[in-house]
């Protein structure tokens, strides 16, 4: 079973998990995604740590193929995808952790790997709905 059905599924949805290491072949975006869907115990604070190999794709210009990009798509165009991606990063993860009352209060990242096609970011969310541990 996949990281990502395993947490739609539930798993460890009775814990309140406050660091998540993403260490995906490729994208990271499925397995945040998965993370946040369905109801689970949510921390006030959670750390993401984050490398992801998406970039290599988006360099191609294939971003319109990659679903999770849809909703970037439309603020970065296709070749703002790559040229921008840590901003593209910092926006999504944004965009998909505001539903559920975080906001991200540190944040770091930067492009490494063969030309630079691999992005490696962290960050720390707070969430504003859960009462202090």
């Amino acid at each position: 079973m996949s990281s990502q059905l395993a947490l739609k599924a539930g798993v460890a949805a009775d814990l309140p998990i406050n660091f998540i290491d993403i260490d995906p072949y490729g994208e990271c975006w499925p397995v945040i995604e998965a993370y946040f869907s369905g109801e689970r115990k949510r921390p006030k604070r959670l750390a993401i740590a984050v490398n992801d190999g998406l970039r290599q794709k988006l360099n191609v210009g294939a971003g319109w193929q990659v679903a999770t990009m849809k909703a970037a798509l439309e603020v970065f165009s296709n070749a703002g995808l790559y040229a921008r991606y840590l901003e593209v990063c910092r926006w999504n993860l944004d965009r998909l952790i505001a539903p559920h009352g975080y906001k991200v209060i540190e944040w770091a990242g930067y492009y490494c790997g063969f030309n630079h096609l691999m992005t490696h970011f962290g960050a720390v969310l707070e969430n504003t709905k859960v009462a202090a541990d």
